[in-house]
């Protein structure tokens, strides 16, 4: 009996290990989602979201601070960088209080780009949600430049090329994707996923025919549009219920 006991504890020591193992160092996918939540949360600009997305990623930070600090890091001090983030955990409550959506974006991407530019030093180059992330900042710059009477002082050419940056970018992420969306996000909707990425591509095509034909007045709705299904191909990282965390 006692050998059997034995036995057995041994398999779920290795069944443990061969668990987290799936997931590379320096990869936590519960606090990318909290920080994906509040950026999201202030997106919408809604209070209620925004709370408990801020206190989910709170949260969720303590609960990996240690393995942060304690993670073999090359490129930066652990602590140096540990401090940083939680100077960020305390200027979220702060913009919370205040309703200051600009800087709670701000810094929740600031948040996720701490960690990406590490694990991008590191060559690890196989998590989705980093190239998902560079895809939105170069959308960030198409909406701007979309938005403003004198195309955010872009020539035509340029928004163009600015695009096509973009659509590349997606390309990659979506073949990132293929390989590895259900490692790091275990009860991801594949089939929602696929139709988030269909939903983009529509909008993308709209947007390249809007291009094509030169009027500027024609871009604002599919990029509107592509806007929200960016922001759809997030979601499908993320629990539906936020407490879920």
């Amino acid at each position: 009996m006692t050998r059997f006991l034995i036995i057995v504890l041994i398999s779920l020591f290795f069944l443990n290990q061969e668990e987290h193992s799936t997931i590379p160092p320096f990869i936590f996918p519960e606090l990318d989602q909290a920080a994906s939540l509040l950026w999201l949360a202030a997106e919408e600009q809604s209070p209620e979201a925004v709370k408990i997305a801020r206190q989910n990623l709170a949260q969720e930070w303590q609960q990996n601070r240690d393995e942060v600090l304690d993670f073999p890091i090359t490129a930066y001090n652990p602590y140096l960088l540990a401090g940083t983030l939680d100077g960020m955990i305390q200027e979220m409550s702060k913009a919370e209080a205040r309703k200051d959506y600009s800087e709670l974006l701000e810094l929740s991407d600031r948040f996720l780009w701490e960690f990406q530019t590490i694990r991008e030093f590191h060559r690890q180059n196989f998590y989705p949600l980093d190239l998902w992330w560079e895809v939105q900042a170069i959308f960030q710059e198409v909406h701007a430049a979309t938005d403003d009477p004198q195309l955010g002082l872009l020539e035509w050419q340029e928004l163009e090329c600015l695009f096509d940056e973009m659509v590349c970018h997606l390309a990659d992420y979506e073949n990132r994707a293929e390989n590895y969306l259900t490692q790091f996000a275990p009860e991801v909707d594949e089939d929602a996923h696929k139709a988030a990425m269909n939903q983009v591509y529509q909008c993308i095509g709209d947007y390249q025919s809007a291009l094509a034909s030169g009027y500027q007045e024609r871009l604002t709705w599919p990029c509107d549009q592509l806007n929200d299904g960016l922001k759809a191909v997030l979601r499908c990282y993320l629990p539906t219920d936020p407490l879920q965390l």
